[in-house]
């Protein structure tokens, strides 16, 4: 999807997503961010964000990322912060399969 698509999911799920619990499964992991980035950039994007306290279109700007490549990506990390893992899901895929 292009970037413009993506912000407008980011802007929409992060409403109700972000400091959400990820799912039952893993009660120690919380959706922290909604960003947009491609899937393979994601960490690194989500890094630069938090590392450099910069807006996600900032940290996009270090990246090249195809214009049709974009995805609005849930951000999950598990309790304690700073383990270094994040669990990373496309929005879209998530409020689906969390819907039924």
């Amino acid at each position: 999807m292009t970037i413009t698509e993506a912000t407008l999911l980011r802007d929409e799920f992060s409403k109700v997503l972000v400091g959400e619990r990820y799912d039952i499964r893993r009660p120690d992991w919380s959706i922290k961010d909604i960003i947009i980035s491609d899937r393979e950039n994601a960490g690194n994007v989500y890094t630069k964000m938090y590392d450099g306290k910069m807006s996600n279109e900032m940290a996009l700007s270090f990246f090249s990322i195809k214009e049709d490549n974009y995805d609005a990506l849930i951000i999950a990390d598990q309790w304690s912060p700073g383990s270094g893992d994040l669990l990373i899901e496309s929005a879209q895929r998530y409020v689906k399969i969390n819907s039924d």
